[in-house]
C-alpha cells in the first residue's frame, strides 16, 4: 500500500439541469385554463342550434367576419383550443430535449 492520494477523474457530465417541475407547472396550468375555457363556452351554448353554427361561427370568427351579436363564442373556443395546442407542444418539446 503507498500512501499517495487516490486521483479521481474531473466528471465529464455538463448536462444543463433538468427543468421538470417547471414545465409540469406550466402544462397544468395550461390544461386548466383550457378546461376551464371549455367549460364556459359549453356554459355559454344555450341550445341546440348555437351547438350546430359553432363551426361556421368559429370561421367567420377566424376570416376576420364576426358576427356582432356571437363573438364571444368563438373566442372562448379558439382560447380553449390554443390552451390545449400550447400544453401540447410544451409536452412535446420536453419529450423532445430528453
Amino acid at each position: 500500500m503507498t500512501d499517495q492520494p487516490l486521483a479521481v477523474a474531473p466528471t465529464t457530465d455538463k448536462r444543463q439541469p433538468d427543468h421538470d417541475l417547471a414545465v409540469t407547472v406550466a402544462m397544468a396550468l395550461l390544461i386548466s385554463f383550457g378546461v376551464t375555457l371549455f367549460a364556459f363556452s359549453l356554459i355559454y351554448v344555450r341550445d341546440l342550434r348555437t351547438l350546430q353554427e359553432l363551426p361556421e361561427l368559429v370561421w367567420a370568427f377566424v376570416c376576420g367576419v364576426p358576427k356582432d351579436d356571437q363573438v364571444t363564442l368563438p373566442i372562448l373556443v379558439l382560447l380553449s383550443a390554443g390552451s390545449f395546442a400550447a400544453a401540447l407542444g410544451v409536452w412535446g418539446w420536453r419529450k423532445l430535449r430528453r
